[in-house]
């Protein structure tokens, strides 16, 4: 009898601790969302991984989220509880918002405190791919002028052939 008593005092203590830490993430989640609705760049940074703050700053550098008369877009949405999943040090938080869209934020723990990992995956370091994009746009423009050259001398040929 004492062994279920036992038992089923581990058995709610781990379920405690498992809503206790979802609620953790869901809450960092929520307060991430929030910041950035907000646009309160420095709460959001607080609120993420140090690999995300490039992205951030890049999102705050591109006036994200605002409407062209510079008001804040706000939008509704609700965090999926039954869909927030802990695995050790890593965790995913789902949201729905008010168009049906569903998406999921990556969290991870850093010295016992969950971080959003606000990255895009495979895309590397934001200010290195900035700097490849502006390097493919320079040589998109080269090009360009290579062939508004190019059109020129064909049309002095075509008129030298008349």
């Amino acid at each position: 009898m004492k062994v279920n008593h036992l038992l089923m005092a581990m058995t709610l203590g781990l379920t405690l601790s498992a809503c206790s830490a979802n609620k953790q993430v869901e809450k960092t989640t929520d307060h991430f969302i929030q910041a950035l609705e907000q646009q309160n760049w420095d709460e959001a940074k607080a609120l993420t991984t140090p690999e995300s703050h490039g992205f951030l700053a890049w999102l705050e550098s591109a006036n994200f989220g605002s409407s062209e008369d510079g008001d804040v877009e706000m939008y509704q949405y609700q965090i999926l509880s039954d869909k927030t999943v802990i695995n050790g040090d890593s965790a995913t938080v789902t949201t729905l918002d008010e168009f049906n869209n569903e998406s999921v934020y990556r969290l991870v723990k850093v010295d016992g405190k969950w971080l959003v990992d606000f990255t895009i995956p495979g895309m590397g370091d934001m200010e290195q791919q900035t700097q490849e994009l502006n390097d493919l746009q320079e040589t998109l423009d080269d090009m360009g002028d290579a062939i508004d050259d190019l059109s020129e001398q064909l049309e002095d040929l075509g008129n030298e052939a008349r």
